[in-house]
């Protein structure tokens, strides 16, 4: 039947265009029970593994950002009691600096250790930043 001729059933579809639809339609799943069951517990422990893991590194960081913080925090104040002793000991004329010198040693300490404290903080409390849903972008 030619097409456009007032027939209201389905048009005709050539052999050829059927079997390729046929083809396309899902097919039924072609696992047993007991094995999507296995592939599911094999998944699922998998993701435990990942999750152990993961939950390992993160005690481990906690435990170094301990260690390193303490060990951050004796070295600032050993640095500024150096400079505080300097700075005693040039104030009752046991040793000569300049001014000029004076201002420097004071300055870049306190550079330094602002400094220092800003990366051992960053490190210390750092967030990993999530990826917002769908964007591919970091919040």
């Amino acid at each position: 039947m030619a097409e456009g001729s007032g027939d209201t059933t389905s048009p005709s579809i050539k052999p050829s265009q059927a079997d390729i639809l046929a083809s396309a339609q899902p097919e039924a799943n072609p696992l047993s029970t007991k094995e999507v069951a296995f592939y599911e517990a094999r998944t699922l422990a998998a993701k435990l593994e990942a999750l152990e893991l993961e939950n390992t590194q993160l005690k481990n960081d906690i435990e170094d950002r301990k260690s390193y913080a303490g060990k951050i925090f004796i070295l600032i104040c050993l640095w500024l009691f150096a400079v505080l002793l300097i700075v005693v000991v040039v104030g009752c004329k046991g040793m000569t600096l300049s001014d000029t010198v004076l201002v420097a040693l004071i300055t870049t300490t306190t550079i330094n250790v602002l400094g220092l404290f800003l990366v051992v903080a960053n490190y210390l409390f750092y967030r990993a930043k999530k990826e917002v849903a769908g964007t591919g972008k970091k919040k």
